[in-house]
Parts: C-alpha cells; structure tokens; sequence
C-alpha cells in the first residue's frame, strides 16, 4: 500500500518476478519428467546433458541388473538424444558424428541411464517397476485421497518407487532460459498455468497404469465411499448445495461388490451413479489412487528441483536450514475446458487436498474469468442458465455434443428475447452508478450516460434518477441514430421528438447505444421501439466460450440461431 511507512514500490514486481521464475522452474520440470518435452537447443546442451548424468555415478544407489530388463544399446541411446533435439535446433551431421562418439564412448551402465532420463514411460515398461505398480495397488486397503496423507500400507513401496524414478528418470540440472521457454514452447502437460500455480495433465499415467493393473482383483474395487452430514469436530470442510451443512467421507462395504475394470465404457457403472451421485464407484477409487501416487512423486521430485534452483541462486538462507519454497498439490480436475483468453478457464472438481467435492454445479463446478459467467455485471439469470451449459453438455458429458450445446444456447437465445418482450427486467444487466462529482469526466462513462438518457426520454409519470446521487440501476442497449430516427416517428411521435432533442447535443455523436431503467420501475412500452434485442442478446451470451469446443461463429457479435457453423 503507497500509504505505508514502509512502502517499497519494487516489491510488487519483484515479488512477481519471482514467482514466475519459481513456476518456470516447476514447469519445466513437469514438462521433462512426463513427457520428455524440454528440448535441447543446442549440441553444448547435449554434451552438458550426457555429462552431468555420467556426474551422477558416485550417487547412484540401484544397480541396474535389479531394475532393468534388458540394456540399453548405443543405437538406442544415440537415436533418443537426436529425438531430444528441437528447441530452435536440429543437429547437422557433424554434430551427430560429435554425439555418435560420446555415446560410443559410454560404458553399459551410463548407456542405461542417459536412455532413462526423462524417458519416464519406457523406463516403466521394465519388469520391476510393472510389478512395483501392481503391488503398490494391490496392498491398498482404502483409496488413496491425498498425497499429503499416504495410508500405511503404502508409505514404504511409494518411497521406494520415487527414489528409483529420482535416480532413473529424473534430470537434476536446471533449464537456464526457463522463463523465456515457459512463454513460448508448446506444453505437453502443463495444461494451463498462472503466476504461481499449474494444472498438470496425469491422463497418460492413468491409462498407462490402468493398462497394467486391469486384470487384478483390487480391494479397493469392493469399496465405495459416501458423502453424508455428520456431527463432529473433526469435519471435512465440503457443502452441497449451499446448505449449511458439513459432509464427510464415510466408506462402506457393498452387499454384492462388483468387479468392474472397464474403467472408460462400463454402462452400469454410470447407471449407478444416477442413483446416487454421493457415491464415489470403484472406478474413482482406482483413479484417485493412481493419480495420486504420482502426485506424490512429483511433488516430492518437484520440490528437490525447486530447492536447488533456490540453492543456485544463492537464495537459500544458510547450510542446514530447509527451504522454505514449496509446491502443494491442492486440486483435482477431472475435465478442463480451456479457452483462447489468457486465465479464463471452467473446470470440474473432484478433490480439494483430499476431500471429495460433492458433485453439482455449486460445489464442483469452478469458472475463472470467463466474463458472462464470473461478472457482476452479468445478470443472475444468465449465469445460472450458462454455467448449466458449462457444466452439463461440457464439463460432465461423457461425449461433448456440439449440435446440443448450440441447441442449448438457441433456447437461451429465445428465452431472453420472451423474456424482453413480455417486458422483464430478467436479462438486463445490473449496474451501480456514483454521483457525477465523483467522475472526472461523467459524459465518458455508459452509467452516466444512460441515465441522463432515461430522464430525457422517460414519460412524465415514470420515475426520475438523480445524478447527483448514488443509483442502482439496469442498464439497456438501445438503437438510436440519425438513420433510424424518421422510422421511429411512425412508431411512437412523442419518443421521436425527445429522442430528436437529445441527438442535438454532440456528446451523443449522432447516436445513443445505452439506457438506464430504475429498479423501481416497470420496463415501459416506449422502451420496446428501441431496444437493440441482437445486442441485449449478445451482452448476455455472446462471451461463451464456444470456439473453445471448436464451435466457430459465422461472422462477430451475431446470435446463435441458424448462424454457427461447425
């Protein structure tokens, strides 16, 4: 705050300046660790690649006859370093013969693990790490809900699986133009991200690991798990329905289990679900747990990564004293709907740091910036009707519709124009308005503006605003312009010479765009010949992210009846 006595105006953007730096750091770890997508920009990177993972020997504490199924060739290795390059840089045939001896040059044991590095799937594709995933699964006695809160069973073969994927697959070393990647390269799981956080993207694991498991009879597919109130100074803070009520987890036993392991297409799963969306299935209790064993593992990898970038530069506080820059993992998302803007983005939640959220669209259902949904401005009514949208066709449906999503918006489309002829206020958009002392300029300001335009044209018998007052308004887009003035003659004479007044004055240049309606005041007749239904229409729902499930409109700013295209 300026007023402080301690106001330092640098310390916002340093403070932000390094948590983009942290965020780089997280990123491109994620990026390398699970998807091999941090690619060389040069032969040095490639040398200083292969370098520092010969550098690990005196550290290593597997050996690799316990751990690995086969060894690596030279072919091999040298073929995956040639994959790895592509960041601005392809590698010419003298800088092939370059990497072609260094890897000639490398004993079997260095040839395994340069291969390994950031190769997280291939690695998993030996026999001990197929089998470290099926006991891990196996021993679970209760889905496994947070990665904060490893259950017992589990706390030794989780440790033991990320310290062999730290020494295997993880790249230690630090990407120096992070920042300057994390803006421009294309993410393989970093799906979206802001100053200080990112969702990543753990599909890939879950079908990998689905794959290997699906042909065991897992205890924690005899479970299921409930969400109901109970009384209790330990509660689990979730609310359905904005109920003040407090929900825990409660697991249970089914009187007749059933043995699912179709995890993408089993009808009757879905069928039960009906039945009792508070239930969590067996199929959730897999992929929580498979989601969060490897959240575990990258959260503990992550912030060794983090840590030693904090060591680097020379920020860490003294020998011995732990860093204090940490990533939690807090949020699981089933389904994001990702659009072109920057920040805005809807998401189905599933799990808040280990508590299940109730399904539904005021608990699970989460919208960031996306305008028609998250503003103020926006009316109620919309809101509610396009966050329905969001979270049925989109963010819940098993297949995405597209056909039914503009079905969908094309009822809304012609609910808000019934809604305005029959005169409701339902669909117009709220607004506060200060007192024109408050404003330097009052005339540059739409609030201003539509209610010096009400007072012009309102009937005598409706009610005046006061703009030297504070109003609670609605504001309505309206269409008056010198070309349109003589038709509107016909329509209604005493609106036409008012209106005729009005456009006198410059300040209008010709043509007025917006109205004010008291919230006192019944939408009046008069108001009909010149409201502007196209733009009132789009106001509302023309912000919906439709391009983002390759919805493509016609032309701009034009309704959704018979006018997309796919």
């Amino acid at each position: 705050m300026y007023k402080s006595l301690i106001y330092n105006r640098n310390v916002a953007t340093s403070i932000t300046s390094q948590g983009r730096s942290f965020i780089s750091t997280a990123g491109m770890f994620f990026e390398q660790f699970l998807a091999n997508n941090v690619k060389f920009s040069s032969l040095e990177e490639v040398i200083m690649f292969i370098r520092h993972t010969q550098e690990e020997r005196p550290n290593r504490k597997y050996r690799d006859i316990d751990i690995l199924s086969r060894w690596i060739t030279p072919v091999e290795c040298f073929s995956k370093l040639i994959l790895d390059c592509g960041y601005h840089y392809i590698p010419d045939f003298e800088d092939m013969d370059i990497i072609w001896e260094m890897v000639n040059h490398l004993d079997q044991e260095d040839l395994n693990r340069v291969y390994y590095k950031n190769n997280l799937y291939d690695f998993l594709d030996n026999d001990s790490m197929q089998k470290s995933i099926r006991y891990m699964m196996g021993c679970l006695h209760s889905a496994f809900l947070s990665p904060a809160d490893i259950p017992p069973e589990l706390e030794a073969p989780l440790q033991e699986f990320t310290n062999i994927l730290d020494e295997y697959v993880m790249n230690h070393y630090q990407v120096m133009d992070r920042i300057t990647r994390w803006q421009t390269m294309i993410k393989s799981v970093c799906v979206a991200s802001d100053t200080d956080s990112a969702f990543v993207n753990l599909d890939a694991w879950v079908r990998y690991a689905t794959n290997i498991i699906k042909d065991m009879d897992l205890e924690i597919c005899h479970y299921k798990y409930k969400i109901e109130p109970f009384e209790d100074s330990k509660t689990v803070d979730t609310y359905l329905d904005n109920e003040e009520e407090v929900y825990k987890v409660n697991p249970f036993i089914e009187e007749e289990p059933t043995y699912d392991y179709d995890f993408y297409n089993d009808k009757m799963i879905e069928l039960e679900r009906i039945v009792d969306p508070l239930i969590t299935i067996p199929q959730d209790n897999v992929r929580y747990s498979l989601i969060n064993i490897m959240s575990y593992v990258v959260s503990e990898l992550c912030n060794k990564y983090v840590e030693d970038d904090v060591r680097k530069i020379n920020a860490s506080e003294g020998e011995g004293i732990k860093c204090r820059m940490y990533l939690k993992n807090e949020f699981l998302n089933k389904r994001m709907l990702l659009t072109y803007v920057k920040k805005n983005y809807g998401s189905y939640q599933e799990l808040q740091e280990g508590n299940i959220i109730p399904p539904g669209i005021d608990t699970a259902l989460d919208a960031k910036g996306i305008p028609c949904i998250v503003k103020s401005v926006s009316p109620d009514s919309t809101k509610k009707a396009l966050k329905e949208i969001l979270y049925y066709d989109i963010l819940t449906a098993e297949n995405i519709d597209q056909v039914k999503i503009i079905k969908d918006l094309a009822i809304l489309e012609k609910k808000i124009m019934n809604s305005l002829y029959s005169g409701s206020k339902e669909f117009y958009k709220p607004a506060t308005v200060k007192s024109t002392s408050a404003y330097k300029d009052p005339m540059r300001t739409q609030g201003i503006k539509a209610i010096i335009c009400w007072n012009a044209l309102k009937d005598d018998s409706e009610l005046a605003l006061d703009t030297n007052e504070r109003n609670a308004i609605l504001i309505a887009k309206v269409k008056i312009n010198k070309g349109n003035l003589e038709s509107l003659k016909e329509k209604d004479e005493r609106l036409y010479e008012k209106a005729k007044i009005l456009l006198e004055d410059e300040v209008w240049k010709g043509k007025i765009d917006s109205i004010a309606i008291p919230l006192e005041q019944e939408v009046p007749q008069w108001l009909m010949n010149i409201l502007d239904f196209d733009k009132i229409i789009n106001d509302n729902i023309g912000n919906f992210p439709i391009e983002a499930v390759n919805i493509i409109p016609a032309q701009d700013n034009i309704n959704f009846i018979n006018t997309l295209r796919l």
